[in-house]
C-alpha cells in the first residue's frame, strides 16, 4: 500500500520496475531503523520543546552582509548523565564502496553546527544505509563563528558565483592533508590530477558551472573580495568544508 502511495504520487515510477526500486531501497530499512533506535535507547529523553533558533549578522555595510538565520531543532536526545545529541537519520547513503559522499554530510554537518551553538556542546551521531558518522561537540562560540562563516559564503554566493565546488573543495582537502602545499601556486594546484577528476564529477552535476568555469585553471584563478579581504579557491574550500574535513568521515 505504502508503494502503491508513492507510485501515485510520482515518487516512485508506476510498475514493476518502481516495485523493484522500491524493494531495493526498503530491505535496508529494518538495520537502518535498528541503527537509529539503538542510539535512541541511549539517550532517551527527547527535547521536543525547545525555542526556535535564530542569528544574526551584524547589520549590512557595504563590506559585510546582513543575514537571518532561523531553525527549529527538532532531534535533539539526552541521556541519564544528562548529555545531549543530535541523532539524524539519512535516507542517503555517506559513503559508496567506503568513500565519503561529501554532499550527503553538509545538511546534518549544519545541523550539529545550530545545535551547538544554541545548546552548547552537543555531538551528533548520522546513521544511513551506508555508512555512519558522529561530530564531535564544538563550543559554542566556535560553533557560532563557524555558522557566520558559512552564511557570509552564501551571501556571497548570491551576488555572484564562487570559485570553489564541493568535490573539487574536499579533493583537495585530502590532498592538502596528505602532503606539503604551502608553496603551490593556484596555477600548480589545477595542474593536480586529482582537481581534475574531481572538477569533472562537479561539471557533471552543474551546467551552470561550465558555463562559469570551463576548466580548472579558470576557477582557480578567480579571486573575489570579502570584508577587505581577498579570497580564492583554496581559501574558500577551507571556510566552506575545513571544519567538517577535519571530524573526519
Amino acid at each position: 500500500a505504502f508503494v502503491q502511495k508513492k507510485q501515485r504520487e510520482g515518487v516512485l515510477i508506476q510498475g514493476n520496475l518502481g516495485r523493484y526500486h522500491a524493494a531495493e531501497h526498503f530491505e535496508q530499512m529494518p538495520t537502518l531503523y535498528q541503527e537509529w533506535n539503538n542510539l535512541r535507547h541511549h539517550f532517551s529523553q527527547h527535547l521536543d520543546n525547545l525555542p526556535a533558533f535564530c542569528m544574526e549578522s551584524e547589520r549590512s555595510t557595504e563590506q559585510r552582509p546582513y543575514w537571518m538565520l532561523e531553525h527549529q531543532l527538532t532531534e535533539i536526545y539526552q541521556n541519564a548523565d544528562g548529555h545531549l545529541a543530535q541523532i539524524c537519520l539519512s535516507t542517503s547513503s555517506l559513503r559508496n564502496k567506503k568513500i565519503p559522499r561529501w554532499s550527503n554530510y553538509i545538511q546534518s554537518w549544519l545541523k550539529h553546527l545550530i545545535a551547538c551553538a544554541q545548546l552548547g556542546e552537543v555531538e551528533t551521531q548520522v546513521v544511513s544505509p551506508a555508512g555512519k558518522a558522529t561530530f564531535a561537540p564544538i563550543e559554542q562560540q566556535k560553533a557560532r563563528t563557524l555558522l557566520t562563516q558559512q552564511a557570509d559564503l552564501w551571501w556571497q554566493g548570491m551576488q555572484h558565483p564562487l570559485p570553489f565546488a564541493l568535490n573539487t573543495g574536499f579533493s583537495w582537502l585530502k590532498h592538502a592533508s596528505a602532503v606539503s602545499t604551502e608553496d603551490m601556486s593556484m596555477q600548480e594546484v589545477a595542474g593536480l590530477s586529482v582537481i581534475h577528476e574531481a572538477f569533472d564529477k562537479d561539471l557533471a552535476y552543474s551546467s551552470y558551472m561550465a558555463r562559469e568555469y570551463p576548466t580548472p585553471e579558470v576557477m582557480l584563478a578567480t579571486q573575489f573580495t570579502s570584508q577587505d579581504s581577498i579570497l580564492n579557491f583554496t581559501d574558500c574550500c577551507h571556510l566552506a568544508y575545513g571544519p567538517l574535513f577535519e571530524q573526519g568521515a
